[in-house]
């Protein structure tokens, strides 16, 4: 009877995680590109390659506004957009690529780069600002969920935490069932430890990540510079400036006024609405 009860519960943990990963996780999949989808963005293309880089931004623009999902749709937007010398614009779209597609070297080494010039202009125009940027992404949530980012989608991770619970799952009924099976028995007991710590491992990261997603609102300041206000509108005193590239949470939104956090233990304040670019796909 106690092995039938331990059955069942296992059963019924791994159909409740089943359920849970796939109803929680909010990421995005890619949607394939129409004709017109990919002539447009062969439009872009070739003003990208004739040097007019701020309209290959803006063709770009177009289709990701339209809802399409494509990393290298994001990954040209992101590089158009620091060409043309717009920062916090570039390093939005290629977060957003980043998301669909984070094992992809191209994006990763496109992102460091926008990061780099960010910090440097930032620094360059105010001391303060390189320590601004240099705070965001110090919390404790940051920092786990940014361990898995340049290696896993959200869905991945899921897909991962669900097999390494599935594994740990069967070799702990191994042990409940009294399996007599001389080789199963000493399999469960030596990768039992390991696969339970690489679950812990999967599930922390799985939390965070979903805690992002599904809890935070993650922007860029896509604005050459912004006052953090101390309320929702010009008669409010500025707190402090915060330069293009600056990623925060976006806490509350008031009419044409946004509240927004640095990532991290940064400042807080109100700043227009459209000074920021939300980290979540349009259309």
């Amino acid at each position: 009877m106690k092995r039938f009860i331990a059955f069942i519960l296992i059963s019924m943990t791994v159909t409740t995680l089943v359920v849970g990963v796939f109803a929680g996780v909010g990421a995005a999949n890619i949607t394939p590109a129409s004709d017109q989808s990919l002539q447009t963005m062969q439009t872009a293309e070739q003003l990208y390659q004739k040097g007019e880089y701020a309209l290959a931004a803006e063709t770009y623009q177009q289709l990701a506004d339209q809802g399409l999902i494509d990393d290298t749709l994001y990954y040209n937007l992101g590089v158009s957009y620091l060409r043309a010398g717009e920062l916090g614009h570039a390093l939005w779209s290629l977060r957003l690529a980043q998301q669909v597609a984070p094992r992809d070297e191209g994006i990763q080494a496109a992102l460091a780069d926008v990061r780099s010039q960010i910090a440097q202009s930032a620094a360059a125009n105010d001391q303060t600002f390189g320590a601004v940027i240099e705070a965001t992404g110090n919390n404790a949530l940051s920092r786990v969920a940014a361990l898995t980012n340049n290696w896993f989608t959200i869905d991945e991770l899921a897909i991962l935490a669900l097999g390494l619970w599935t594994a740990f799952a069967l070799m702990l009924l191994v042990w409940v069932l009294k399996v007599q099976n001389h080789f199963l028995r000493r399999l469960a007991k030596i990768a039992s430890p390991i696969v339970g710590a690489l679950l812990i491992v999967a599930v922390l990261a799985l939390g965070s990540r979903m805690y992002q997603t599904q809890r935070l609102t993650e922007a860029v300041i896509v604005a050459d510079q912004i006052e953090l206000n101390s309320g929702p509108g010009t008669q409010y005193g500025a707190r402090m400036a915060l330069p293009a590239g600056a990623e925060v949470n976006v806490l509350e939104e008031r009419g044409d006024w946004v509240f927004v956090k640095l990532d991290g233990n940064g400042p807080t304040g109100w700043t227009p609405v459209d000074s920021v670019a939300t980290l979540r796909f349009r259309g």
